[in-house]
């Protein structure tokens, strides 16, 4: 599986992504389309349109992110797009 991110570098508690990089997120998938990505299910939607989702770090705390902040992290083989 292709990654937007390389590898997060060493395991434990005083890995210094701890904070910055998600561990587990709400589903929410797309596909490329261009130079970008169509969500295509998941995520919290409201009218319609994704609005947001959550990100957990594995120092505990969890993000709110807004559709706008979501970025690609990995392409399946098929195409699929996972966001968070």
């Amino acid at each position: 599986m292709k990654t937007r991110v390389p590898t997060r570098g060493r395991p434990g508690w005083r890995n210094p992504t701890l904070s910055t990089m998600p561990i587990l997120s709400d589903w929410t998938v797309g596909q490329k389309e261009g130079t970008g990505f169509v969500v295509t299910g998941g995520g919290h939607r409201w009218g319609g349109s994704l609005k947001n989702n959550n990100a957990a770090h594995a120092d505990g705390h969890v993000e709110l992110r807004s559709a706008k902040q979501l970025q690609w992290q990995a392409e399946s083989p098929e195409g699929l797009i996972y966001l968070y």
